[in-house]
């Protein structure tokens, strides 16, 4: 079965405020979604020239997205996410308030902190 495929033509965030890895976050949510939803495939053709600047394709291609152009003037990336893996890196910035201040992410967070 080959699975729906999702396609994104352009996603933008605003780097001057708050975070600074919103693009990260940003595309994270996006393909949070789309696999809530049983898409198997991702797409990123971007419509506009300014969705191909340096910081969107490394963020692609460490989510795993392969230019599958074929070496056009136009690249288009594309993941496969059947079998997605998740690696936390910093699990208190990843969970969102109020998940943030309970009792087990507390003990968790000791537990790590103590064992490094």
């Amino acid at each position: 079965m080959l699975g729906s495929i999702a396609v994104i033509g352009a996603f933008y965030a605003s780097e001057t405020s708050g975070s600074s890895n919103r693009k990260q976050i940003l595309l994270t949510e996006i393909l949070t979604a789309l696999l809530a939803r049983d898409y198997t495939y991702v797409i990123y053709h971007p419509v506009d020239p300014a969705g191909m600047d340096e910081d969107i394709i490394n963020i692609l291609k460490r989510h795993g997205f392969i230019d599958i152009s074929g070496g056009g003037e136009a690249p288009i990336y594309a993941v496969e996410m059947k079998s997605p893996i998740v690696l936390f890196r910093d699990v208190e910035a990843c969970i969102k308030t109020p998940l943030t201040r309970t009792p087990e992410l507390s003990k968790l967070s000791m537990m790590r902190t103590t064992s490094c």
